[in-house]
């Protein structure tokens, strides 16, 4: 937004009709308007930089005669047109807006609208330089005041070591006609924090593409800024290309690193429950015991009383075995679950490869639910066998 005085002075300017701007001064001779007195009052004190009356104003009756010298630096500039902005602004191509301009030709001031169809180009150029300066490795002020040099760097490959390209920013008037370049992924990318998910990653993606990009273009001396201009577009499509590459490959290693993570997890909580029954199953053959005591003592009540101990024993092993077939069911549901959904995203994201994976896991974890199965009904159906038996034996013996 244009200064309250600068903008004093366009209104005068404005006022007595935009008189021709010769040698950085317009003259005015002529009826002394109500809009012109308004705006003589409004410049009477202007800063010098901005503007200075070099003669009058001198009223002659209803007549009143002028020549004002306009400022001519980044802080007040008349311009014939955007052109001439473009030529003569040492900000406009260091990524600066321009401050207290006033374009003749458009009769465009600064932060009026809309803008001229040039001028806004011009400006997003100006934004372009900005963004283009945070994703540089490193930036410095041009021999040329009026621009600013950005350099990229490429890697080293296997033919070459590594290069670094130097980017002035130098905008020309040729440039505006290829339109305005595309901001938006830029912009987005610049602004987000470095914590924000992947974005440092995507940063150097764009950077990268850029860097292979001028890197293509480096026997140009002059106007690289506007061959980039020119092939943003083709810049955007191959970060595109290479973010695609990159989200899939690092799918691919988040489904292997989950992949590896439920295999430990279902394998460790599958051999808990194993060691866990293993250790109950070892009561069994002391309750098998209780025959032989059932077989020696002569005491029918002793021996009814080993064969209640018997039956308590198979409650309590057989129930345990029975609630750990109950949780192996939900560890069956919840490792379906889990693989069914590797599954989906394996093929999609990552190919045969971790298909292939998918397929060996599931069937290793099958086998091992299998075994565990196999142990808990034979758990089951072993605690039972004292009771019964010895059942059989006291009525054998004592009846």
């Amino acid at each position: 937004m244009a200064s309250a005085d600068f903008r004093a002075l366009v209104e005068l300017y404005r006022a007595v009709g935009q008189p021709p701007v010769k040698s950085g001064s317009f003259h005015y001779s002529g009826d002394k308007t109500h809009e012109i007195a308004k705006a003589l009052e409004a410049c009477e004190y202007l800063p010098g930089h901005i503007a200075y009356f070099v003669d009058g104003p001198e009223e002659r009756g209803e007549e009143v005669a002028l020549e004002v010298a306009i400022g001519s630096n980044e802080e007040a500039r008349f311009y014939s047109g955007t052109a001439d902005l473009i030529k003569k602004s040492q900000s406009l191509s260091r990524g600066e807006a321009p401050k207290n301009y006033y374009l003749i030709q458009e009769d465009h001031l600064e932060g009026e609208e809309p803008k001229p169809e040039n001028l806004a180009v011009a400006l997003n150029y100006s934004r372009f330089i900005t963004l283009l300066e945070r994703l540089a490795v490193a930036s410095s002020v041009s021999n040329n005041i009026f621009a600013k040099s950005l350099f990229f760097t490429v890697p080293a490959n296997a033919s070459s070591g590594p290069k670094t390209i130097e980017l002035v920013t130098q905008i020309d008037p040729s440039y505006i006609s290829a339109g305005s370049v595309e901001l938006d992924i830029i912009e987005n990318l610049t602004q987000h924090s470095a914590g924000s998910l992947h974005v440092p990653e995507r940063q150097k993606i764009l950077r990268l593409a850029i860097s292979e990009f001028l890197a293509g273009r480096s026997n140009i001396q002059d106007g690289l800024f506007g061959e980039l201009v020119k092939s943003w577009g083709d810049v955007l499509k191959k970060y595109d290309l290479d973010l695609d590459c990159y989200i899939n490959n690092f799918s691919f290693e988040k489904l292997r690193s989950e992949l590896a993570d439920a295999q430990v997890k279902f394998s460790r909580e599958l051999s808990d429950a194993l060691s866990e029954s293993t250790t109950k199953a070892l009561t069994i053959p002391l309750v098998f015991g209780a025959l032989i005591g059932i077989y020696k003592t002569p005491d029918i009540w002793a021996a009814y009383i080993i064969v209640v101990g018997a039956l308590l024993a198979a409650v309590l092993v057989g129930g345990m075995a029975r609630s750990q077939l109950f949780q192996l069911k939900t560890f069956e549901d919840a490792f379906e679950s889990v693989f069914d959904r590797l599954e989906l995203e394996g093929p999609r994201s990552s190919g045969s490869q971790v298909e292939e994976r998918l397929s060996k896991a599931r069937q290793r974890i099958s086998d091992q639910q299998k075994y565990l199965k196999l142990v808990l009904w034979s758990i089951r159906i072993a605690a039972w066998l004292p009771p019964i038996g010895g059942t059989l034996l006291l009525w054998w013996k004592f009846y």
